[in-house]
């Protein structure tokens, strides 16, 4: 057992000196720690609290707003039969004494008490989409400790053990991408949403100070910031492009095959790369230092 695990550890140190791919170990750590301070919980219960009032909701309320969630007819309370009342009156008294230590656990300290910054669908569809990149990255850290040799059982022979290392490879980079396709959906619905909100709200009231402007210097402030909230949009429309192309390479990846599923052959090659370059692009873009005015 002692040189089973000396070997293991042995080809783990020859892959972290020669392997390109050994730093990518700490990027499932990264997304992790960019979930946990998001704010995610501290929000969760900000949203909880303005919902819990001081006294226990009116059962006949709660039956009111249930039938008519889904499809029942207009049945009140007083008509229906003695023993579903008094279900319901204790079904709220009980969803009330869950609900209000659960608001009052989740606002640690004294930060849910302040509105959030940031809406409720944005954390929520960032926050799966850090999952999904979590999941992407744990994958792939999994694949390349597999390659090294890592979870080999050195005491059987080299046939049984590549055997062995090939199907977790394969089950691990087929789960990575199912992650990674999650967070490129969620992240597709979140970049579309904020450009449209932010095109219909942001940009469309600016355009409107401009046109309404009495003087010069108040079209030419107006000006100015409807120029810097354009530069914005554009930053929102790349975010938006890298979703789409994310989202249509990894559906054609191997454990997901869209394409191949749906109309009986993979995405054609070519256009796979093209959105491969954009997304990368999108990237690069983003990270070139901006020149000095």
């Amino acid at each position: 057992a002692g040189t089973n695990q000396a070997q293991r550890f042995n080809a783990l140190k020859v892959s972290l000196t020669n392997s390109r791919k050994a730093y990518r170990l700490g990027r499932s750590l990264i997304e992790f720690h960019r979930l946990r301070s998001m704010g995610l919980i501290e929000t969760l219960g900000w949203h909880l609290q303005q919902h819990a009032g001081d006294e226990p909701p009116n059962p006949k309320t709660l039956f009111r707003r249930a039938s008519s969630n889904i499809g029942w007819g207009p049945v009140t309370l007083e008509e229906s039969q003695p023993s579903k009342r008094r279900l319901l009156r204790s079904l709220s008294s009980v969803a009330y004494r869950m609900y209000r230590p659960m608001a009052s656990t989740l606002s640690v300290s004294g930060e849910a008490s302040k509105e959030p910054s940031t809406p409720m669908w944005k954390l929520v569809g960032s926050a799966i989409k850090m999952l999904g990149l979590f999941g992407f990255w744990t994958g792939d850290n999994i694949v390349f400790l597999t390659q090294s040799g890592m979870f080999d059982d050195y005491r059987q022979d080299a046939t049984t053990r590549m055997a062995m290392r090939k199907q977790w490879q394969t089950r691990a980079s087929e789960t990575a991408n199912r992650c990674y396709l999650a967070g490129a959906v969620a992240g597709l619905v979140t970049s579309l949403r904020s450009y449209l909100s932010y095109r219909n709200n942001t940009i469309r009231a600016l355009k409107q100070q401009v046109d309404q402007a009495e003087d010069e210097d108040e079209k030419q402030v107006a000006t100015e910031s409807l120029e810097n909230a354009e530069a914005k949009q554009f930053v929102l429309f790349l975010a938006l492009a890298k979703s789409c192309c994310d989202v249509l390479v990894f559906s054609n990846n191997p454990g997901i095959d869209f394409w191949k599923k749906r109309t009986g052959r993979k995405m054609h090659e070519g256009l796979h790369c093209l959105c491969g370059l954009i997304s990368a692009t999108t990237v690069i873009y983003n990270n070139f230092p901006n020149a000095n005015k």
